[in-house]
């Protein structure tokens, strides 16, 4: 279970990192708050920087679509869904919906559905 917890967390900040690649964003890897970060640069557009903080708990929980009912799913499920259900109260005024807001996205709906996914993927799982 604890391999799928870093996997989860990996996932997350590697689609970011995948993404920043795919629209041609200068991008970091650095510790913040309790966790990590991509930070990235460029000029990019309005629908790039959307695209980039939306790709970590999109890939994350889209990714968990996949998997069978192991350990290993049991560890990437629990961290996937508490990631993105607590995602609101530990990132506010910064982090990933503060910046799909920011760039003219809807934070709150995508969170809804990211929230939703999360929860199909814990809940499928026979405990």
């Amino acid at each position: 279970m604890a391999v799928g917890a870093v996997a989860s967390l990996a996932v997350h900040e590697g689609a970011h990192m995948l993404t920043c690649e795919l629209v041609n964003a200068d991008y970091t890897f650095k510790q913040k708050g309790w966790g990590f970060e991509v930070a990235y640069d460029g000029d990019l557009s309005e629908s790039d920087h959307r695209w980039i903080n939306r790709s970590g708990l999109l890939v994350q929980n889209g990714v968990g679509l996949f998997f069978d009912d192991t350990y290993f799913s049991r560890g990437y499920h629990l961290v996937s869904a508490g990631i993105t259900w607590s995602y609101p109260l530990r990132n506010r005024g910064w982090g990933d919906l503060y910046e799909i807001d920011k760039h003219g996205g809807n934070a709150n709906f995508e969170w809804a559905i990211y929230s939703l996914i999360g929860a199909h993927n814990l809940f499928k799982i026979e405990w």
